[in-house]
């Protein structure tokens, strides 16, 4: 739930945690394996050399198909992506509600590709499952995915149909989608409504960030230096980090040693070191002392939880 809501630090922390269960346990997954969805929240984190060494050694599991198919996307691969995607769907052709997420990311991959009446099949596909469900984020969903197709197409009802998508998977409480959704509608505005795609894009780029959807964020970034507008206003991916994160960046910047930081904030020292791996990934730095000069040139001085 916190992957779809868009919460990725906690999303992060539970996937972690079941990771750890499942391998202190000897148990198998009953469903979808966590390693998988953490291989996602990578993608989505922008981390793809991380994700794709979390995959290795799953791939050949059945849910593993949608997390390499984003990667796939991710990295300009849209054939494989298509071909992993449609695979998967033939399996599950009795399985209705179970493709949604694999048509969601097929759409994608067949715009990419050019395909753009097999990206309407998939639009077909949801608006078929949102139809049986009657679910708001289904129908979100849906609304996306015919909106995309039209946005492909050139349709005049194209930006009409992303805004619905966008209030509608908000409304249903699905954060990156419906950033998503508003990133495209603003694509499909700058020859129609420049200051309306502006403030579309800026809203979702702040999102973005807060969110910690790196790539969607340095797209939006793009998109907005494109239109000779600038975009983040503050530090460049100093909104990635957590409230927590930011604690440990002070600390760090005081000196203080992985265990000196848990015992500080009442954490394990494996936890602490999780956290200073996910700053320095978020901020593109090398080291601690690359963390220490980046807080004292960005971060107002404040204390540090004692």
């Amino acid at each position: 739930m916190y992957l779809v809501t868009g919460r990725l630090d906690e999303a992060e922390d539970e996937l972690r945690d079941a990771i750890v269960d499942l391998e202190t346990s000897g148990m198998d997954s009953r469903c979808v394996h966590p390693v998988t969805q953490l291989a996602e929240l990578r993608v989505l984190q922008g981390r793809f050399e991380e994700a794709h060494a979390l995959l290795e050694r799953y791939e050949d599991l059945p849910e593993s198909v949608r997390p390499p198919a984003v990667l796939d996307l991710a990295l300009g691969s849209p054939d494989a992506a298509a071909s992993r995607l449609q695979g998967r769907l033939e399996e599950l052709r009795s399985l209705t509600v179970a493709a949604l997420p694999l048509c969601t990311v097929l759409i994608d991959a067949q715009i990419v590709r050019g395909a753009l009446e097999a990206a309407a099949d998939a639009a077909k596909q949801i608006a078929k499952i949102a139809a049986l469900t009657k679910s708001k984020r289904h129908l979100g969903e849906a609304l996306f995915a015919e909106g995309k197709v039209a946005a492909a197409n050139s349709k005049e009802d194209a930006p009409g149909i992303l805004r619905e998508a966008a209030r509608t998977l908000s409304e249903a409480s699905i954060a990156l989608p419906a950033c998503r959704a508003r990133m495209q509608l603003a694509q499909t505005l700058v020859d129609r409504d420049r200051p309306v795609a502006i403030s579309e894009a800026r809203a979702a780029l702040a999102a973005f960030d807060r969110l910690g959807a790196v790539p969607d964020a340095d797209e939006a970034s793009a998109f907005l230096r494109d239109l000779g507008v600038k975009g983040r206003t503050g530090p460049k991916n100093l909104e990635l980090l957590s409230k927590r994160e930011l604690e440990v960046v002070r600390l760090i910047a005081q000196g203080l040693s992985n265990a000196e930081i848990a015992k500080r904030l009442f954490i394990s020292t494996k936890t602490a070191g999780h956290h200073v791996s996910n700053i320095l990934s978020k901020l593109g730095l090398r080291s601690r002392t690359e963390t220490a000069a980046f807080a004292a040139l960005n971060l107002e001085r404040e204390p540090a939880p004692k």
